[in-house]
């Protein structure tokens, strides 16, 4: 309990501090910023920033359940974090390419016409290789391999005894993996796993 509650909150106070800190400091800052789900589904949007010849900072993050993420109100709210952080501070943004967040890049460039608003090069690369991976047999392959993975680890004895076998033969470690849709590696990882841990299987 005291994790979530006021172990959670000293420390994020704490880092609040170390970033408005070294904001006080700086002349410019790029904003990044990303939407995605707790464990209760609620919708969650996170800030970080980046700033030249330096680790990058958690900024903090806005709870968005219930609230319809349309261009308008998007933009809204990353002008609300520009303005905290310093409209003259803030020269570009990046966030991923949904036609939403196209939308806010619009608008945020003409309130704030010397921001850059782009999309993630890793989310355009993401996009494109799962394109590339669905040409030829590639999509029927990751299918069949899938399908193996979840038939080992979707029983309790199959994998008690997959991990015994990897263990006696002292080869490889790593056990298998599912793809992710929205990452596109997790896809090669997937058949990494299932390619070295062939042996195991066949003895399985």
């Amino acid at each position: 309990k005291k994790l979530r509650t006021t172990l959670l909150e000293k420390t994020n106070a704490i880092m609040k501090k170390q970033c408005d800190d070294v904001l006080d400091e700086s002349d410019t800052v790029s904003l990044v910023t990303d939407g995605w789900s707790n464990i209760r589904n609620d919708h969650l949007v996170n800030y970080i920033v980046l700033i030249p010849n330096k680790k990058p900072l958690y900024y903090g993050y806005k709870d968005m359940k219930g609230v319809s993420q349309t261009s308008k109100r998007i933009a809204e709210d990353i002008s609300e974090v520009i303005e905290e952080i310093g409209k003259n501070k803030v020269v570009a943004l990046v966030s991923d390419n949904a036609s939403n967040m196209r939308g806010a890049w619009n608008i945020i460039e003409k309130n704030y016409p010397h921001i850059f608003a782009n999309g993630g090069a890793a989310h355009v690369l993401n996009l494109l290789i799962q394109d590339f991976c669905k040409l030829g047999r590639n999509e029927e392959v990751l299918e069949k391999a899938t399908n193996i993975v979840k038939f080992i680890k979707n029983r309790t004895a199959l994998t008690a005894n997959f991990r015994n076998i990897q263990k006696t033969a002292g080869k490889y470690k790593r056990f298998l993996s599912l793809p992710v849709v929205t990452r596109w590696y997790t896809q090669h990882e997937c058949l990494y796993n299932l390619v070295k841990n062939e042996d195991t299987i066949h003895q399985l």
